[in-house]
């Protein structure tokens, strides 16, 4: 399984790839809350956007690369 990393719509990293790997419920919910107080849009997918790992993901990252929405992804 590929690491979890924030990325903009060309790959770029935006902030230094941390992996979360959460024991507990309070763990995720800190881990999510940072990532929506960082990044105005975050896409929580399978793969990177420029290398999406299933359809859902593919579909999601093209329609805001259409947009010129400015993403992260985890």
């Amino acid at each position: 399984m590929p690491s979890a990393s924030l990325t903009g719509p060309s790959n770029v990293p935006l902030s230094d790839p941390q992996k979360v790997h959460a024991t507990g419920n309070a763990e995720v919910q800190a881990a999510i809350a940072q990532d929506v107080a960082e990044n105005r849009v975050i896409l929580y997918m399978k793969g990177t956007p420029g290398a999406p790992q299933c359809g859902f993901s593919n579909m999601a990252c093209q329609i805001l690369n259409f947009h010129g929405v400015e993403y992260a992804s985890r």
